[in-house]
């Protein structure tokens, strides 16, 4: 990120690429869900880089109505070691819903990566 962000915009933009990316894989519209986590994954970089900042953002994205951003926060802060009780506890619970299609399959997979039930693998 060449522009310092608030945590307030780096949320915001957060659970709007979520949104975007929810829509996108539920229409399987692939190039619009490539585009959205490329700039995603800009402010994941830019969160790893600053874990004070993480802690507080991650914090606040757990708090969203909408299951792919609660699922990439607590991906992520499992990715990077922070908050791990509640991302493993939201995962658990995301896991066990039957209407959030493959979503809920993204929850599984990152558990079981993290918990080196996947030969191999890591988060």
């Amino acid at each position: 990120m060449t522009k310092h962000l608030s945590q307030k915009e780096i949320i915001d933009r957060h659970i709007e690429s979520d949104k975007i990316i929810e829509e996108a894989i539920m229409n399987g519209d692939y190039k619009r869900n490539n585009r959205e986590v490329k700039k995603l994954n800009r402010l994941k970089a830019h969160l790893k880089n600053d874990p004070e900042l993480a802690l507080h953002v991650y914090s606040e994205l757990f708090k969203s109505d909408c299951v792919t951003t609660q699922s990439h926060a607590a991906v992520e802060s499992l990715r990077i070691g922070i908050h791990i009780e509640k991302a493993i506890s939201i995962l658990e619970e995301l896991s066990k819903r039957e209407d959030i299609g493959i979503i809920r399959l993204g929850c599984e997979t990152a558990l079981k990566l993290w918990r080196g039930e996947i030969p191999g693998k890591t988060l």
